[in-house]
């Protein structure tokens, strides 16, 4: 069965032609949501034309699919959800969660920030000016902010140290992943910020390093970046913007924190070594303490620039969050970002012409992130690339687990820690959508921490990880389809082990519509070659081995892993 399954699949997309009208639905709705158009969407297409697809758009802008696909572009820009370093561990208020709610929580809250400005349809400068943000409880116990326990899951937070609120830019799990280590002194978050927000990015400028400066002299770097000139040249407008960020440790590990516990969160008198990063340990211990008011102005200590924003005075995140609103990089920058994700093009390959076109769409908007996305999506060369450079678009790990959890009702979960785990155990894995023990990087996603760029082209590993993605999540539906009520199958429909022929072919061209988008013959030369794979299975191993083949086969079918 696995021979004839690996024959009957194709690792390369299909010939690039003129979209037909299913396939444009399709491809709209992969790049927006990451699911399938269902039968009744393509059919108002197919009369209504890009007007009924237009109208389409409108609700898929304002669904939860949407929001998904948002965080998975944010994703790739902040590089938040890594699970291959240690998680918070399980310590005081957080005894009794599990790895997975925890790694959620906190990798996801500035994501569901952005999230929910684009789909409050608020202006997108807002996730660097936003004044709070959604939390669970676990967030709130990680670092002692309010929450209603008769509340939602989800309910609206304010940071409570004293920091300026400035949307992602004053988020504490944003400045624990990215961290500031050694002499760095918070210039990787600036190059962070202008790299992601600004796409300015330091690492591109060319500078000449002079040799027998003594790196581990803190205090001489700190004068050579102010006085050499080859230094001067990145450091007189990144360091200030450095400066902002004086006010967050410069790491703060989950082991740390575990540490910080097994010294009962007090700092041994007996012990000559300082605390770590400055702090106490009971900085380390829930709730963290992340961000010290006092500690803001510590770039004076080193003679370092006082903040400031390419230039020009400024103090405060908050300050930085209005002045990067207000820039016309970030505009521009933003309608790059966006269109380099649905387009699956580096930001430097877009048309200058194509990118001021979207620009407008977005700025007349009033920054409204989803007439961005609208004027990308629905662009001639988008909708009808042709041979083009966007003629087959790579979909990505969590869009993938997203449509076949919307065709099949399956998530492909593993429980790797089931016996003889002591602490910190994953008892519940998303092998399409985590790395420790999934496999995103593996099917083209990013972990990260290692992968920073989507892998868009089709690689041995992201073949194999389809291949069994679809076997696996066929044998599900295809198992809960024949044990369901007729009204309640996902997609077999009306077939019972004696159906007659005619009602096979109706269901193979039913599986064809819902899976791949595309309307066949029931008696054609498709449904033939299908009939025959299905009819030639179950004579040998029964209907439910047929049909999981043909679903399988469907599944793993190249306009699955490309529209």
């Amino acid at each position: 069965m696995w021979l004839l399954f690996a024959a009957l699949s194709c690792d390369d997309p299909p010939v690039a032609t003129s979209l037909t009208s299913d396939e444009r639905v399709n491809r709209v709705s992969m790049a927006i949501r990451g699911v399938r158009p269902s039968a009744d969407e393509l059919e108002v297409v197919r009369h209504g034309g890009d007007a009924a697809l237009s109208a389409l758009v409108d609700g898929w802008l304002a669904s939860d699919a949407f929001g998904a696909t948002i965080r998975d572009l944010h994703n790739e820009l902040f590089l938040l959800r890594s699970d291959l370093v240690p998680m918070l561990p399980e310590e005081g208020p957080l005894v009794g969660t599990e790895v997975a709610d925890r790694y959620a929580s906190t990798t996801e809250s500035a994501l569901r920030l952005v999230e929910d400005i684009v789909l409050g349809g608020r202006p997108y400068t807002e996730i660097v000016t936003a004044t709070d943000f959604r939390g669970d409880r676990i967030l709130a116990n990680v670092y002692g902010l309010e929450f209603d326990d008769d509340g939602e899951d989800l309910q609206a937070m304010t940071w409570m140290d004293g920091r300026p609120m400035a949307g992602v830019l004053s988020d504490s799990e944003m400045w624990r992943r990215h961290v500031s280590n050694g002499s760095n002194f918070h210039r990787g978050r600036a190059a962070m910020v202008a790299q992601a927000l600004l796409c300015d990015d330091f690492e591109d400028r060319d500078v000449v390093v002079e040799g027998g400066v003594d790196l581990t002299n803190e205090l001489l770097v700190a004068e050579m970046v102010a006085t050499q000139p080859s230094c001067v040249g990145c450091h007189q407008t990144l360091d200030p913007l450095a400066g902002f960020f004086w006010g967050f440790k410069e790491q703060l590990m989950g082991l740390a924190v575990t540490q910080a516990y097994r010294e009962g969160c007090h700092w041994p008198n007996d012990l000559e070594l300082p605390p770590p990063d400055g702090g106490l340990p009971e900085d380390f211990c829930y709730p963290l303490r992340l961000f010290a008011p006092e500690h803001e102005l510590g770039w004076m200590d080193w003679g370092l620039r006082e903040p400031g924003y390419y230039g020009e005075s400024a103090s405060g995140l908050d300050e930085l969050g209005k002045r990067i609103a207000e820039d016309p990089r970030f505009w521009d920058c933003t309608t790059r970002r966006f269109a380099s994700f649905f387009r699956q093009q580096d930001i430097d390959e877009l048309n200058v012409a194509d990118v001021a076109r979207w620009r407008k769409a977005y700025l007349d908007s009033g920054f409204d992130a989803r007439e961005l996305v609208r004027a990308v999506v629905l662009d001639a060369e988008f909708v009808d690339p042709g041979d083009g450079p966007l003629s087959w678009l790579a979909v990505r790990p969590e869009a993938h687990a997203r449509a076949i959890e919307q065709l099949t009702g399956f998530r492909w979960r593993a429980a790797p820690a089931d016996q003889g785990c002591l602490e910190n155990c994953w008892r519940d894995v998303d092998l399409l959508t985590t790395d420790l023990y999934g496999f995103r990087a593996m099917a083209g996603g990013v972990d990260s921490t290692y992968v920073l760029r989507a892998t868009n082209t089709m690689t041995p590993t992201r073949a194999l990880v389809h291949m069994r993605a679809g076997y696996e999540s066929a044998a599900y539906v295809v198992k809960a389809d024949l044990a369901a009520a007729v009204g309640e199958r996902r997609l077999l429909g009306d077939w019972e082990t004696a159906a007659p022929p005619t009602l096979t072919r109706r269901t193979i061209a039913s599986l064809y519509e819902r899976i791949l988008g595309e309307r066949i013959d029931p008696d054609g030369a498709e449904a033939d070659a299908a009939f025959a794979l299905f009819d030639g299975t179950r004579d040998v191993s029964g209907p439910e081995a047929g049909w999981t083949l043909l679903t399988a086969t469907l599944l793993r079918d190249a306009r699955m892993e490309y529209y």
